[in-house]
């Protein structure tokens, strides 16, 4: 509660200055999604109970997650019906990448082994780079065989045109980044480790043709700055 609460200020003869300026957020008000996502928690937490698997850490983390879900799905329907959102909301979705990295660390942690931030994480698990073999076509009477790969490559930056309380606001957020590509069949299965290193240096594998139409190319490729990127995750 307490990273929500507005301190009270004093200030002598006025001299305090205006109140800082809210900060307008915007959730994707994709109501079938996030009333699913809470759907399959749901439904994980009753296997892990049904099966004595349903741990305190486990059941604690879900708890936080379904919160949170909740909250985004209650503000989508808010967007749709046209309601403004409290001052409260909107302080809420402005933190809400550091809220899931906080998640994600507890659900990274181990006991003797506790991460407080994300650079502190160590491994293919830092970065959300991740590939699966997903279908192997050696019939013999294909001359094209091989292993098809799908898989993410870093996160983009995604412009979106939205309204919010009757103004048109153009926002910025994160979107994975869809990759697909084919390797020989005698080639061993590609581990994440191998494709992390792989799109780090040729950061266009796998893009497929349908996205070309809607990426803008940078004229140069940022330099990683992890200090930066991890400091707080919003």
């Amino acid at each position: 509660a307490i990273l929500y609460a507005k301190q009270p200020m004093g200030a002598e003869c006025g001299g305090g200055g205006l109140p800082e300026p809210v900060t307008k957020g915007y959730v994707e008000p994709n109501v079938n999604f996030w009333k699913k996502a809470i759907e399959l928690l749901d439904k994980t937490d009753n296997v892990l109970v049904k099966h004595d698997l349903q741990t305190e850490k486990s059941a604690q983390l879900s708890g936080r997650l379904r919160e949170e879900l909740q909250f985004l799905l209650g503000v989508s329907e808010k967007e749709l019906s046209g309601t403004t959102l409290s001052d409260e909301e909107y302080d809420q979705i402005s933190c809400i990448g550091a809220t899931f990295e906080n998640i994600s660390l507890e659900i990274l942690s181990s006991e003797g082994n506790e991460l407080y931030r994300w650079y502190d994480v160590q491994g293919a698990d830092k970065k959300i780079a991740v590939v699966a073999d997903v279908y192997t076509a050696n019939a013999d009477n294909n001359p094209e065989q091989g292993v098809l790969y799908e898989a993410v490559g870093p996160a983009y930056e995604i412009y979106v045109v939205v309204e919010i309380e009757g103004y048109l606001y153009l926002t910025r957020g994160a979107v994975f980044s869809y990759r697909e590509f084919k390797r020989p069949m005698d080639e061993l299965r590609m581990t994440d480790e191998e494709w992390q290193e792989k799109v780090e240096a040729y950061p266009a594998t796998g893009i497929p043709s349908w996205m070309q139409e809607i990426i803008v190319p940078l004229k140069k490729t940022p330099e990683p700055n992890e200090t930066i990127f991890y400091s707080t995750g919003c």
